[in-house]
Formats: C-alpha cells, structure tokens, sequence
C-alpha cells in the first residue's frame, strides 16, 4: 500500500568545498504531488502516479525530470513502475532511468527508442547515461523483456540481463540503481526485495560521460504501433559524497525541493517522433 507523499528535501551545504561536497535527496512515495519536476511528451500526472505514456494513440513519448541537477559522483536509486494494457498481440516498448546533461530537457523519439534514442543526436538525449526497461523485442534488442545499460542515445545496450517474468502484466515492478563512482549496478523484479548481487553491472565513468558531475534524472517512455500504459509509481534518489562533518550545515524544509548543484529549470523544447517500432 502507498504511504502518503512524504517529499523534502536535505541540503549539505560545505564552507569553502567544491559543488560536488553536495548532496541530495529525493523522495517521491507516489506522485499525488509533481512539484519539482517538469513533465513533457504525453506524460500526465494520473492519480497518485506519473501516467509515461497511454494504450492511445500510438506512437507516444513522454518524460519526467527534476528541475534542478543533482549530484551523480556516487548514488542510490529505487523507483517502482507498471506496465500494463494489452495492444494484442504485443505490447511495447518500455521506459528509461535517465541521467542527463543538464542542459535542455528534450524528449528522444517514440517506439523502440523509448523516448530515449533517436536516428541520431538531433532527437535522441545524448551526454546521458541510461537503465532501459524493455518488453518489446526490436532489431537491436536481445530476446525477451531485459534491463540494459545505454549511453549517449543509443539504444544498443553495453550490457544487458533479462528478467525473471513479463514486465506487463506482472503488477508493480521494484527497481534499483546504484553507484560508487566506478561501477553502475541495476536489479529489477516484481518481489520488492533487493537482490544480493546485481543483476546487471558496467563500469563506468558517469561525469565524463555525460560532461557534467551534475545531472537532471528522471524517465522517458514510448510506444510505436503496439502500446501500453507505462505507469511511474515512486520514486527515490541519494547522492552520497562525504565530507567532513565539521564544515556542514545541515537544512531540511517540508514539501517538494530538489536541491542540486544547479537551480536552472528548463522545459522539454522538443519531441522526436521517429520509430523503430514497425
């Protein structure tokens, strides 16, 4: 059962350190509120969840986003999701953990890209690093619904695992993301309790890939010709950098802040809108 929305916000504000001294919380138990994020796409706050993307029309993507950049040296994540609705005989295509440049909050393309990706940089979110969670098997996807890591828009994955079951269908999924600085570790399943081991892991310098050790997070989702209902449940991030104790002043207000390295706040400015979901 889903508590009642309890977000705020910590602030670690250092005397004389640099930006990266910061850190950040996160916390979303359902999304009755979307203050602090920017919604774009088709994405629509529906209930206590963030609706990605509809059974209708086709051909849909959608995003939410922070509104403030964070910081990704090393941190933990867990959201939940649904996928759920049959488009028979399939159902596609899947959403995006998505860390990204903070620069504008554009939208990649619909289908198989999953609001992520695109034909090339001019509608897909490069400078990103991003955790696909797919159910619909296109020309580079490995059989059946899997995780995968991606980076830069691209939609083929450095790595990627299955899962234990059909994301639609299976009721609320539980997904975790962590990482230490060096190594991106992501588990998924529909019991709720963290794996031991990580299902899928990649090392990986996120700060120089992205060009930024702040991002915006937050998730894209698509459908093509074949959809679904791809449902954002909650949410929850932790930056952990370590200072030292003596020099930090410690804020926390109620309510909905997302306190990062950056306060500019952006709009999505655009949408792709090409599929390889055929």
């Amino acid at each position: 059962m889903k508590t009642t929305l309890k977000s705020f916000m910590v602030m670690l504000a250092c005397i004389g350190l640099p930006a990266r001294a910061m850190a950040t919380v996160i916390s979303y138990n359902d999304f009755s509120s979307t203050a602090g994020l920017t919604l774009g796409g088709s994405a629509v706050q529906q209930g206590g969840n963030i609706r990605l993307t509809s059974l209708s029309p086709t051909f849909q993507a959608g995003g939410v986003f922070s509104n403030t950049a964070v910081d990704i040296n090393n941190f933990s994540a867990s959201f939940t999701f649904q996928f759920s609705g049959n488009s028979t005989p399939f159902q596609a295509d899947g959403m995006a953990f998505v860390i990204r440049n903070p620069g504008s909050l554009s939208l990649g393309s619909t289908g198989g890209y999953l609001g992520y990706g695109g034909t090339d940089k001019s509608n897909s979110i490069v400078n990103s690093v991003a955790i696909e969670f797919d159910n619909y098997q296109n020309p580079l996807d490995p059989a059946g619904d899997h995780i995968g890591i991606d980076t830069n828009g691209s939609v083929t994955s450095l790595v990627t695992a299955p899962v234990s079951s059909a994301f639609n269908g299976a009721g609320t999924w539980y997904a975790w993301v962590d990482y230490n600085g060096t190594t991106l570790s992501v588990s998924a399943n529909n019991t709720g309790l963290k794996p031991g081991t990580a299902m899928l892991s990649k090392n990986i310098d996120i700060a120089s890939t992205i060009g930024s050790s702040a991002a915006y997070v937050g998730f894209t989702a698509a459908t093509g010709v074949w959809t679904q209902n791809q449902d954002l449940q909650s949410f929850h991030y932790n930056s952990d950098p370590v200072p030292e104790p003596s020099t930090l002043l410690l804020t926390g207000i109620g309510g909905v802040l997302i306190i990062g390295v950056s306060r500019k706040k952006v709009l999505f400015d655009k949408l792709g809108s090409i599929s390889k979901n055929i």
